[in-house]
């Protein structure tokens, strides 16, 4: 699930090179990159599938605080995947800037945080599921939380109100 161009890309980005300019520089490789950019999205795309299938109702990205791991809360319970690998945070800033418009970058580079509506069609034949997330900055690092939004919408008495 790791990013097959990370090393190409590392290449051309200096250790030097941090926050808003490292995070634009990577943006460009892969707006330059179409294949980039798709793989960088299909890993997002998988990690919410992943979220979906063991029930989990946040996944928490990137930033120094997560060890390079995918963090899930599930009923209530946040903690790291064991079920994935690591990412390095070059691969988390590509993940995220791949599923922003223009004008969300805009917005992120400016504000240093960015609240995002998605749906995305996470298997073939199936509705949009519904994501909120927020991107950020943290600690010279980009990092995300999304939330998964119910499809069905709950009666009062599926909901076990008095």
């Amino acid at each position: 699930m790791n990013l097959s161009f990370l090393s190409e890309m590392q290449v051309t980005l200096s250790e030097y090179i941090t926050g808003k300019q490292r995070f634009q520089n990577i943006n460009k490789m892969i707006m330059f990159n179409s294949a980039w950019k798709e793989e960088a999205f299909e890993c997002l795309r998988d990690l919410l599938i992943h979220m979906r299938e063991i029930k989990a109702s946040d996944i928490d990205i990137g930033g120094p605080g997560s060890k390079n791991k995918i963090w899930f809360r599930v009923y209530g319970i946040k903690k790291p995947s064991d079920d994935l690998p690591s990412f390095k945070q070059d691969e988390i800033t590509a993940i995220l800037l791949s599923i922003l418009t223009d004008d969300q970058k805009v917005m992120l580079f400016n504000n240093k945080n960015v609240d995002i509506s998605l749906g995305l069609v996470l298997k073939k034949g199936e509705r949009p599921n519904r994501f909120r997330g927020d991107i950020y900055y943290e600690s010279n690092t980009l990092a995300a939380n999304f939330r998964r939004v119910n499809q069905e919408i709950f009666s009062m008495e599926q909901l076990d109100f008095p």
